[in-house]
Formats: C-alpha cells, structure tokens, sequence
C-alpha cells in the first residue's frame, strides 16, 4: 500500500470522528525509506548535491567563524569523505600510514578550538544500499 493510501485512510478515519491516537500514529514510519531521498521502491533519487547547503543557507548570515564561549563544551562534526576529498593527494606522503599521520593532523588543526572531533564515514553492509550502486545501475540502464 502507497504511503499517500495509508495517510488517505487516517485522515479519513479522523475526519469520521473515529478514534485516532494521532500521536502514536506519528510515532511510526509510514514508508521503509525517506522519501526526500529515495523512491518508494528503494531506489535513489538523482539531484543536485550542492543544493543541500544553498537551499537551506538561503538569505541566512552565516558568520566565518563562530564564537564558543569558554566555559561551554564543544564539538565538531566532520563528514570524514568530504574531509578527504578536499584534503586531496598529500603530496610529501610516500605511504598511507604518511597520508593518515598528515590527514589527522589536518582534522586536529581545523578543530583546535573544540573539546571534541568527530569525524564520521558512510558505511554500507549490504550489497545494493550504497549510493554508488544505485548510481552504477542508472547509468548502466
């Protein structure tokens, strides 16, 4: 049953003055997957990455650098890929033991500031739920 069916007969049920514990009805996924991402069937929507960060950033200041007051903790939160992707090849870097001493000192100098780093990678167990796959599969069609 589609989600758009399922949210039909609630507001249905609701409108008949049935009983409807809407709370608890929220409580619950209403599709397997996030519909903002992917189809209902699973399979990825295709867009505009960079739209992530326009879209929402849309006419809001967003100043250089933020101000942590001393006495409050801190953390930061580095999406580890984007973090690799833009320290690029370490050109003195002979091994990767080099390339990870040289990228760790990288995340420790740009979160100097907090009390704490973390740095967090997608992982993907099972074959067929990464991005890539569904990507390699559009292409190939």
């Amino acid at each position: 049953m589609r989600s758009s069916q399922i949210f039909q007969r609630l507001l249905t049920a609701y409108q008949a003055s049935r009983s409807v514990d809407r709370d608890k009805i929220w409580t619950h996924e209403l599709v397997k997957v996030p519909l903002s991402i992917a189809t209902e069937n699973g399979s990825l929507q295709s867009g505009n990455k960079s739209m992530l960060v326009d879209v929402p950033t849309t006419d809001v200041n967003c100043p250089p650098e933020i101000e942590i007051p001393k006495d409050e903790y801190s953390c930061l939160v580095i999406d580890g890929q984007g973090s690799v992707a833009a320290f690029g090849k370490a050109a003195v870097a002979k091994t990767f033991c080099d390339y990870a001493d040289r990228f760790v000192h990288h995340i420790q100098m740009v979160g100097k500031r907090f009390d704490c780093i973390d740095v967090t990678f997608d992982q993907y167990k099972d074959t067929g739920t990464s991005i890539k796959d569904g990507s390699a599969k559009r292409s190939l069609a």
